[in-house]
């Protein structure tokens, strides 16, 4: 979807089904394309992996994607997001972006919030890639909010990387997690703060395994 040009909007509602094989929201240097699931029951499912600007060399930019009020994104392969200030809003009770592989999010300026009950599902996450920029943003906010990653956790390749878990959500890692992962790549950040939030690893944690690095908790 926008291959090369640019502001096109894709809406999927009111209990309809998508499907397709390979998904890409923004491609090559295009931008400022949208696509939103919405209402219960809605669902756009990939049966391979699910991108923003996610082809090799892309820098497409100022992409949207919301998945909210009880819709899902479902991808049977691996999900990625790249590019340039691109974001990523998934919200509401029963909303959910599912992935069975891994999951990468990068690139630069980026930000993806879930919120509002809703959940993310992945495999094995990686946080930044190794494209240099500005800092990339997950904001996990909202009791019963969750993203739960069943393997591993990687966070800091180039950019800056930054995880934020408040006001009751929570973060579940079913393995390792390493924060700091490349040298160059400094002040990672996680954040976990706020009542009844928590955060869970299941295996190993590892703060600055060759880049500066922050753990913060609080209220």
């Amino acid at each position: 979807m926008g291959s090369n040009g640019v502001s096109s909007h894709l809406v999927v509602s009111n209990g309809a089904l998508l499907e397709d094989s390979d998904a890409s929201l923004g491609r090559a240097a295009s931008g400022n394309h949208s696509a939103v699931v919405t209402g219960a029951g809605s669902l756009w499912t990939n049966r391979n992996s699910f991108g923003i600007s996610a082809t090799i060399f892309a820098s497409s930019s100022s992409n949207l994607l919301v998945v909210s009020d009880g819709a899902a994104l479902v991808s049977a392969g691996s999900a990625s997001v790249a590019g340039y200030g691109n974001q990523v809003f998934i919200a509401g009770p029963g909303s959910r972006w599912a992935n069975q592989s891994d999951f990468t999010f990068g690139g630069t300026s980026n930000r993806l919030e879930v919120s509002d009950v809703a959940t993310l599902i992945s495999s094995n996450a990686t946080v930044t890639d190794l494209t240099t920029g500005d800092t990339d943003t997950i904001l996990l906010t909202g009791s019963g909010t969750i993203w739960t990653n069943s393997q591993e956790l990687t966070m800091g390749y180039a950019a800056r990387g930054v995880v934020i878990v408040s006001n009751g959500a929570a973060f579940l890692v079913g393995g390792r997690a390493s924060i700091g992962a490349l040298s160059g790549s400094n002040s990672n950040t996680a954040w976990v703060t706020d009542s009844g939030t928590r955060c869970t690893i299941g295996s190993d944690l590892y703060l600055g395994t060759f880049a500066s690095t922050k753990l913060a908790g609080g209220q």
